[in-house]
């Protein structure tokens, strides 16, 4: 994708892909000797007969932040660097669509409020991942409670069942088993009253990726 920022040498710069995410390391930063406009029936204006006169680089003519919390990538031109503010430059960059859910109950000023960025490669539009933002805040919106069992197992016949007492878990609500160690004379079992969220962005990447396959 190319496009034309506005330059301003040592501020950061918000560049013209909205609700999107740079693909590290796949920009190119250029700046251009001349080129001719063509303009589509649909008002697309595209540059054609690119003559480039040179090739700038990350860290020693610009910065660049791939993704903010704004939804839009950034650009800042290093003062030491090659570009200068009136040079014609062009930015070509493979993006990938960003989406977000802000759960509406909450106070944006609270600083307790938990604010995570997951890359899922599988994601192929906004709506798929605005709708995976949402399932993601709705999954994990009670608090995850765990809680560790020692059960002996010296007996003939043990069940883990049996030996777990329900009014003796924090909480109310079911509790899945995480683990389970059984050593010669007690078992271990780590049970959780859902699942982390790093195990449910797991099962969504894998998900997708088998999706991708199939198509």
């Amino acid at each position: 994708m190319d496009r034309h920022p506005e330059l301003t040498v040592g501020a950061w710069l918000e560049l013209p892909f909205p609700d999107s995410r740079l693909v590290e390391g796949r920009e190119r930063v250029y700046r251009v000797e001349s080129a001719s406009l063509v303009e589509d029936s649909d008002g697309t204006i595209t540059d054609v007969d690119l003559q480039v006169a040179e090739t700038f680089e990350r860290g020693v003519d610009y910065e660049i932040k791939h993704s903010t919390e704004q939804a839009r990538p950034e650009i800042k031109l290093l003062s030491d660097g090659a570009i200068a503010f009136d040079d014609d430059l062009r930015i070509d960059a493979d993006v990938k669509p960003r989406g977000e859910f802000v759960d509406p109950q909450t106070d944006p000023s609270d600083p307790d409020l938990n604010s995570r960025t997951v890359d899922i490669p599988g994601l192929a539009s906004l709506q798929m991942c605005n709708q995976v933002a949402l399932y993601l805040v709705e999954e994990t919106d009670d608090a995850i409670r765990e809680a560790e069992v020692t059960i002996p197992t010296d007996a003939l016949e043990w069940s883990v069942i049996d030996a777990i007492d329900p009014d003796r878990l924090p909480g109310d609500g079911p509790y899945q088993m995480r683990s389970l160690e059984v050593g010669p004379a007690e078992a271990q079992l780590r049970l959780a009253s859902r699942e982390s969220v790093g195990e449910i962005i797991d099962q969504i990447r894998q998900a997708t990726s088998r999706n991708a396959e199939r198509v």
